[in-house]
């Protein structure tokens, strides 16, 4: 059969009209908009018919001709009438409809920009237009077309999460305290973790990767700040236990160490890195379409603030971003952890939300927030070395403080029980004294 009319707007409106019951005009309103057509008049009828559905009643032909008031021909009407039959091919009508202005609206989106894009001179304004041109296109889709959730399959899937012996629902974090609280890292969800400058995210997240890599889930790392030789010897230290200052030189490690750092195995399989700098926000939705059609679940993002934006405006438009890359965890199906610094006055007190910096309106779009506060970055007490807190603030659970231990140098961080035996089998090394870079 079909489809496809040499009148297609027409015919759509005419069988529309011809079906006569409302529940099925409800359901075919729920999925077309004036905007799918072309021709004005078309557009008016389907004006009339929303107005007769809203008020109530059916859209009959003799409705549609009381509400008309003169803005159609009732001859025209009439003839529509006779000559729909049947309504049988409407909705696979209407999604046909609906594929033409797809192809237009992605031809005019390549069109408006097209020209510019000829007449760029350097790199910098050539790929700033074709990052614009991604992202205007990426933003284009088949319409909002209304999809109600499936009750019957989610209580299925309750009931099977409830009978598994597993604990949390979603990816461990490879931290008992935290999975506790949050059921894991759930997709799609976005999660903001903030903490001071060199104050141990990056070497958090380094972890983080470890242990979901060892669960056999893919997860990526987008770096905007840290060169990768750096992430490729905290990746070796996180998996071999080797302080990373000791990757220096030969003469650093001893024959153990040496033999342990080349029979370690590192799952390369289940994660990936990219380090970039400057990229704005069209570019990082880009990345993260990307990711996720090549099938990462869980993805790093370090950090918030080098993500390019307008500094005059910083937080409207940290704001902006922030809720862009939380839209694209629901589009793309993928959890997202945002790196952000916290601002200055967490040097000296507790780190809360207020203290993320340059916005309010981030804590705003994350599904978690997760303060990561080095206690001895803060305080410079020698019996807080190796302390790290979190304190974790959800939308969809309880909030409160989990207390971990630390040894930064090989990345790895874990459950912490308070006292002097358990400080001293993970040794902090004092960053203040050393030429290290940390990030």
């Amino acid at each position: 059969m079909n489809i496809n009319t040499p009148d297609l707007e027409k015919t759509i409106i005419a069988e529309l009209i011809y079906c006569a019951n409302k529940e099925r005009q409800l359901e075919i309103l729920s999925e077309i908009g004036n905007d799918d057509f072309i021709d004005p008049k078309w557009r008016t009828y389907l004006t009339i018919i929303n107005e007769i559905i809203l008020s109530g009643k059916t859209a009959d032909s003799i409705t549609v001709f009381e509400y008309s008031k003169d803005r159609i021909d009732p001859k025209e009407l009439a003839l529509m009438s006779i000559e729909s039959v049947t309504d049988a091919l409407l909705l696979q009508r209407v999604l046909y409809l609906k594929e033409k202005k797809y192809k237009r609206d992605v031809i005019q989106g390549i069109e408006k920009d097209f020209e510019s894009l000829k007449k760029a001179t350097g790199y910098d304004e050539c790929d700033e237009l074709k990052n614009r041109i991604i992202s205007n296109l990426s933003a284009i889709n088949l319409g909002d077309v209304s999809k109600f959730i499936n009750f019957g399959e989610l209580r299925t899937k309750l009931f099977e999460n409830i009978e598994k012996n597993h604990k949390i629902e979603g990816i461990s974090w490879g931290i008992n305290d935290l999975d506790k609280f949050t059921s894991g890292i759930i997709v799609p969800r976005l999660y903001i973790l903030g903490g001071l400058k060199k104050g141990g995210k990056s070497r958090f997240v380094i972890n983080l990767i470890k242990n979901i890599s060892l669960q056999k889930t893919k997860t990526v790392f987008l770096s905007l700040e840290m060169p990768a030789y750096e992430i490729v010897k905290l990746i070796h230290s996180a998996f071999s236990g080797i302080d990373d200052l000791k990757l220096r030189s030969k003469s650093w490690l001893s024959k153990e160490e040496r033999l342990i750092l080349e029979t370690t195995i590192i799952p390369k399989e289940y994660f990936e890195v990219e380090c970039s700098v400057g990229l704005k926000i069209e570019a990082v939705l880009g990345r993260i379409k990307r990711y996720a059609k090549q099938g990462f679940k869980v993805i790093f993002i370090d950090f918030l603030q080098r993500i390019a934006h307008d500094r005059k405006n910083e937080a409207s438009a940290l704001e902006d971003i922030a809720t862009k890359i939380a839209d694209s965890t629901r589009a793309d199906n993928v959890s997202i952890v945002l790196l952000s610094q916290l601002s200055n006055l967490a040097e000296r007190e507790i780190p809360t939300v207020g203290h993320l910096k340059g916005s309010g309106g981030i804590g705003e779009s994350g599904d978690c927030i997760l303060l990561f506060d080095n206690i001895y970055r803060r305080t410079k007490r020698e019996d807080d070395k190796n302390k790290i807190d979190i304190y974790i603030e959800q939308r969809y659970g309880d909030s409160g403080v989990i207390h971990l231990q630390s040894n930064l140098g090989t990345c790895s961080i874990k459950d912490l029980v308070y006292d002097n035996k358990e400080n001293q089998q993970f040794p902090q090394k004092n960053y203040k004294d050393s030429d290290d870079w940390m990030p």
